[in-house]
């Protein structure tokens, strides 16, 4: 089948009482083919179904499909699994799904599929928008983009998934937003952008994933972001941009995580931020920042068997008060050469800093405050060996108290420059 165009079109009237059309396309070893479907009915009917619109594309490349499905309760689906063909191969297609309306559903499967470029728009609310890749999928593109609320959607690379993008772009309140990568994926790159309140953004690196990026950006209130790294996740990377009050961050690496690099920016009041390493983990770097924020709480948790050269930092700038940190290293066996920096800058005041470390040897901590901050408390706990607390208090910083305890063969350093009225505790055991 060669340079084939097939278009389907289906509309009702604004006073019908009913929809249920359906439109199916079954494309099997053809390419450069151009399938368009359009169906259109009123939004403002009362009625039990939409319409359908279903392409099947099998051992098929370089086609083109556009799907437009305008009003209430239409559901798109373009796949090449089925009972009957289960795993044909799909390749170099171009499939557009656009809806227009609320709670429709538009579903992409591809098995087994490479270089497919999927662009999947809704505007409305209580839509529902999966695409899922099977079984060494590589190189497919996956665009969201969603204006509305109460929408769900989801993307999924499973089973040796590699080099696959998706991109997520929702504006709107209450939305849920997953991207996932399963069994041995590797060099994904998953990317959400969220504006707008009450919404909840996850990604999940499971099972022997390595050099994936995990990319959220969110601008709003009160929102939920979750990123997770399990079962042998390597070289991994999140990244974590809030601008807003009451937004809840949770980092969670586990099972043997290694070299993976975690950023949180943080720009606003009230918000929650919170890092967990447990397992077997090396080489692993968290990096939160705190900008011109109030009230924020931080918390970065190292528990586990044994842990080596995993890096925790901080920094508090730009006049952010109140604001809640918390650094803490159990390590039942082995932890060692872990570094805990905490700086806080920017006439920032008012803020609680705890570091707490439980291991064997060689854990450091450096605290900096710097540029006129002001009545701050700093405590550093090292139940360890080797171990190296540097506090420096410099440039009009004063009424800060810091308190540093230690266990056997470790070393303290304060330096106060230009700064007064600071209390300084060093306990040594």
């Amino acid at each position: 089948m060669k340079k084939l165009a097939i278009l389907i079109s289906a509309a009702l009237a604004s006073n019908a009482a009913w929809a249920g059309n359906e439109s199916t396309v079954t494309l099997t070893e053809s390419s450069d083919d151009s399938v368009t479907i359009t169906q259109i009915s009123s939004a403002n009917i009362n009625r039990l179904t939409g319409n359908d619109a279903t392409v099947a594309l099998y051992e098929s490349q370089e086609n083109q499909v556009t799907i437009y499905q305008e009003g209430l309760k239409n559901e798109a689906l373009v796949s090449n699994t089925d009972v009957t063909l289960d795993g044909s191969k799909a390749s170099n297609n171009v499939v557009s799904s656009r809806q227009v309306g609320n709670s429709n559903k538009s579903t992409v499967r591809l098995y087994a599929s490479d270089n497919n470029s999927l662009n999947e728009s809704v505007t409305g609310n209580s839509n529902t928008v999966n695409s899922w890749f099977e079984n060494a999928t590589h190189h497919n593109q996956v665009t969201n983009n969603v204006t509305g609320n109460s929408n769900v959607l989801e993307n999924e690379f499973e089973g040796s998934a590699r080099h696959n993008t998706a991109t997520v772009s929702v504006v709107g309140n209450s939305n849920y937003v997953e991207s996932e990568f399963e069994d041995n994926a590797r060099r994904n790159v998953a990317t959400v952008n969220v504006e707008g309140n009450n919404n909840e953004v996850e990604s999940e690196f499971e099972g022997d994933v390595r050099r994936n990026v995990a990319t959220t950006n969110v601008t709003g209130n009160s929102n939920e972001v979750e990123s997770e790294f399990e079962d042998d996740a390597r070289h991994n990377v999140a990244m974590v941009n809030v601008t807003g009050d009451g937004n809840e961050v949770e980092t969670e690496l586990e099972d043997n995580a290694m070299f993976t690099t975690v950023n949180v920016d943080v720009i606003g009041a009230t918000n929650e931020v919170e890092t967990q390493v447990t397992g077997t983990a090396i080489n692993n770097e968290v990096d939160v920042d705190i900008i011109n924020s109030n009230d924020n709480e931080v918390e970065l948790s190292f528990a586990g068997n044994y842990y080596g050269y995993n890096k925790a930092t901080v920094n508090i700038s730009g006049a952010s008060d109140d604001n809640d940190v918390t650094v803490s290293n159990d390590l039942a066996y082995g932890g060692h050469s872990n570094k805990q920096t905490v700086t806080i800058a920017g006439t920032s005041e008012n803020n609680d800093v705890d570091i707490d470390v439980t291991g064997w040897s060689h854990n450091d901590a450096t605290v900096s405050i710097d540029g006129a901050s002001s009545d701050n408390e700093i405590d550093i706990a090292q139940n360890s060996s080797w171990a190296d607390a540097t506090v420096m208090l410099t440039n009009d910083s004063y009424d800060n108290a810091v308190s540093v305890g230690q266990a056997f063969n470790d070393y303290a350093m304060v330096t106060l420059s230009n700064a007064d009225m600071s209390s300084v505790t060093i306990s040594q055991q």
